[in-house]
């Protein structure tokens, strides 16, 4: 927009203002997902079009015998390009879950009478409509209010019963407490304890989108 010479209408200097005022109030938040950036998004998205539009109108002024056309499709193709490969991956990780593939390794591999400890965010909150039957196991299960390091060490945890522990992986921990919103922080030690003396049985790469691929992995303790 900023490219082409010419008077801007009002709407288009709200626009342009409220994208640079919203970018600076998020700064100075903690607020740190990304659906805090939808409507400056939209209106990003909305400027480039137009931007756009202008540009090839201004190059078109300069140069008519310029394709205008081949110019625009070329832009596409080189926007397709960059996002297709990505958007793919994630229509393919959408459509599965990490979780319920460590659901139905439990339930083959694990004895029914198995104690399991886990963080938060890997079982749906009780009551949660529709996954029920999906995340059900026999195994009785210690849920931690965040984090399972707030167990402080295994010998605490096999005091309470525990024979098995499910944790997130590392990279999205970072994230959950990046969000400013966790009443304890995950204790690195505690998950380096795991790594020497217990007994990693099953695990899963974290995928482009963390919600469903976040990467998780079951540890025996020995």
């Amino acid at each position: 927009m900023l490219i082409v010479r010419r008077r801007r209408a009002t709407t288009e200097w709200t626009m342009l203002g409220f994208s640079a005022a919203w970018l600076l109030l998020l700064s100075f938040t903690p607020l740190s997902k990304d659906r805090y950036l939808l409507p400056v998004l939209t209106l990003f998205f909305a400027l480039a079009i137009i931007g756009l539009r202008w540009f090839l109108e201004w190059i078109g002024e300069r140069a008519p015998r310029l394709p205008q056309l081949s110019i625009l499709l070329l832009c596409c193709a080189g926007l397709a390009a960059v996002y297709l490969p990505k958007t793919f991956a994630l229509q393919r990780e959408f459509a599965t879950d990490s979780r319920k593939q460590m659901i139905g390794w439990i339930r083959q591999n694990l004895p029914a009478d198995a104690v399991i400890a886990h963080e938060s965010r890997i079982w749906p909150p009780p009551g949660a409509t529709g996954v029920d039957g999906d995340f059900f196991i026999p195994q009785r299960r210690i849920e931690a209010q965040q984090f399972a390091s707030e167990f402080q060490n295994i010998e605490n945890l096999r005091a309470l019963g525990a024979t098995h522990v499910v944790v997130l992986g590392k990279f999205y921990r970072d994230l959950l407490e990046g969000a400013e919103v966790v009443p304890v922080r995950a204790e690195p030690q505690f998950y380096r304890a795991l790594d020497d003396r217990a007994k990693l049985v099953w695990r899963v790469e974290r995928g482009q989108d963390l919600y469903t691929h976040p990467e998780l992995s079951v540890y025996e303790l020995r």
